[in-house]
């Protein structure tokens, strides 16, 4: 199986070294040969950035073939890769984790948890157009075609899910719900919180089989049977007012 990750728009450096280049390094290169026509006010107009960020973001651009090159799963610095806790891996986790774990990227296309990249700041939102018009349009059927077939463990988000599920229904849906007097609704950090905190423990517990995923547990989230079906795992944590 295969385990679906949203990228972060946060990121940072490690001494890690990585174990692979990307499957499609070659059309990032391509992807930053044409961001790089821009500049930071156009950035900023075109990703829907403050001025700061595009700033950022322009250097990023420029520094792109030069920098060195970080751990995917370790790059990344949002809630749900805080809550993986891939610095904690050992060397047999590493492994399992570059085997199994699939994060998806607007530059990029699909990485292995090791792939070696640089900082970026893409996502799907933005306005960028490339020679095959958006970057869905660009990216099409290749990320899933770059996917081995074996079923999907989706706990990425929509904006980058459509990657894979636009192509292949061999996806189980894996969704967080907190209940309050009855009502579920997904409270989006703490769903990061959980889709990371998943993503580390099938890596430690080497998890293979997607029928083990029911056991997960994390901050009062548990399997809800009733609500779940061969497609969609739901989890569902009670919230009590005090």
């Amino acid at each position: 199986m295969k385990v679906i990750l949203s990228p972060a728009k946060n990121m940072k450096k490690t001494a890690t070294l990585p174990f692979s280049e990307p499957v499609y390094k070659d059309r990032a290169l391509y992807i930053n040969s044409t961001l790089k026509k821009y500049q930071p006010h156009e950035l900023e107009s075109l990703m829907r950035i403050n001025t700061k960020i595009a700033i950022n973001t322009f250097r990023m651009i420029c520094d792109f073939e030069e920098e060195c090159q970080c751990p995917a799963i370790e790059s990344y610095d949002g809630i749900a890769f805080k809550n993986i806790r891939a610095l904690d891996f050992t060397e047999e986790e590493k492994r399992f984790a570059h085997e199994s774990i699939r994060i998806l990227s607007g530059y990029y296309g699909i990485l292995r948890a090791y792939d070696g990249i640089a900082p970026y700041r893409l996502d799907f939102e933005s306005k960028i157009r490339l020679d095959k018009g958006s970057l869905y349009d660009y990216w099409g059927s290749s990320v899933y075609e770059a996917l081995e077939k074996d079923i999907v463990i989706n706990i990425a988000s929509k904006e980058y899910s459509r990657l894979i599920t636009d192509f292949t229904d061999n996806v189980i849906n894996i969704t967080f719900y907190d209940n309050r007097r009855g009502r579920l609704r997904t409270q989006a950090t703490y769903a990061k919180m959980a889709r990371g905190a998943m993503a580390g423990w099938i890596v430690r517990n080497f998890i293979e089989d997607p029928a083990l995923l029911r056991e997960f547990e994390f901050e009062g989230y548990g399997y809800a049977e009733n609500l779940s079906s061969e497609k969609e795992f739901v989890f569902v944590r009670d919230i009590i007012d005090i």
